[in-house]
Parts: C-alpha cells; structure tokens; sequence
C-alpha cells in the first residue's frame, strides 16, 4: 500500500489510479456525495492503486481495515475495483452464516420464506437492487422477532393486519420507522410470490 498525500502534489501516474480515480469522482456525482467522503475515497484508491500492476489483483481482505480507518463505505471501493475487474472479494460468506444461525429456531416455513427474502434483499434481484449487510441484518432481525412474536401463526400467509399492528405497537419512534419499512417489504415480497 502506498501512502501518497493529494494535497501535497498530484496523483502519481498510474493509469489504473486514472481510471479509478475517474469512477469514484463519476460515482460521486451521480450519488451526492460530500467533499469528506470523495477525499476519503480518493485517498483510499491512491494507498491501493498508486504502484498497481496489470496482472495483479486486489483482495478485499488486504484493505478492509484501511477502509475502515478512512471512514468510507468498503461496498463503493469494492464497486469501483470489481468495474476495473482488479478485485478478488476473498470475505468469508458471514451474512449467509448469520442468516442460518439467526432463522434457526424459526419453523420450518418461517426459516424457509425469511431465508429466501434475506438472500434476495443482500444479492437483489430483477426489480430490486443489492442491499449492504447492515440494511439485511436490520430487516431479518425485525421480521425475525415479529415471527417469534406470532407463535401462533405458522406461515407468512396466516399472519393479519392486527398481528403487524401489535407487534408494531410496542416500538417508537426510529426504531419502529425501521420495523414498518422491514415489514412492509417482507410482505410486499410475500405478496409478489403468492405466499
């Protein structure tokens, strides 16, 4: 890794830098990014790519904590690198673990439906995009613990509105915004694939 401060000078002359440096500043745009977060992105894309050489390729592993460090999204480098196919994402599958562990002692159809909405909220689908870990965790805990909390309903297909408006009743504020959205999308998934 290479340590190259931007303000002090320009970029080295790297090509790849080039083109990496080009993406972020072209993502940057068409998301909003602030000033803090192109700088921290730019920073990160010089420490990994200043000295990178075409055949080599970049683990996700080798720079996790560097990006942690910069306080930038690890998905967005990831995104950027996987564009210039320079990347190897080397992660263990923890979410897919988590998942099993989380739904575990769930029945059957629960396990089974909740596991199926979890996969297609973190790789997305036709009509919908990839979530980040943290957004899949939060909507699996949620519809997670409304399961457990309707011991007496075995399938999403059994559960009514008052159901959902009592388990929802003993939230506030944020935290009940995030388990409305959770279960609003579980159950429009639900109702999309007639379950």
């Amino acid at each position: 890794r290479s340590v190259v401060d931007l303000r002090a000078g320009p970029p080295p002359d790297s090509p790849w830098l080039a083109w990496a440096l080009h993406l972020a500043h072209t993502t940057a745009e068409a998301r909003g990014w602030d000033p803090v977060a192109r700088r921290a992105m730019q920073r990160v894309l010089v420490m990994l790519l200043a000295e990178h050489r075409e055949p080599d390729r970049i683990r996700v592993s080798d720079f996790v904590v560097a990006v942690a460090e910069h306080y930038i999204n690890l998905d967005y480098v990831i995104e950027i690198l996987t564009t210039m196919d320079i990347v190897d994402d080397d992660r263990p599958a923890r979410l897919e673990g988590w998942m099993t562990s989380k739904l575990a002692d769930l029945p059957g159809p629960w396990r089974r439906d909740l596991h199926r909405w979890g996969r297609l909220l973190r790789d997305g689908g036709p009509r919908s995009r990839p979530r980040n870990e943290s957004t899949v965790r939060t909507y699996l805990n949620v519809a997670a613990d409304a399961a457990v909390s309707w011991p007496h309903r075995d399938h999403l297909r059994e559960v009514t509105h008052d159901d959902v408006i009592a388990y929802l009743a003993a939230f506030q504020g944020r935290r009940r915004e995030t388990a409305t959205t959770g279960l609003r999308g579980l159950f429009r998934w639900a109702k999309t694939h007639k379950m």
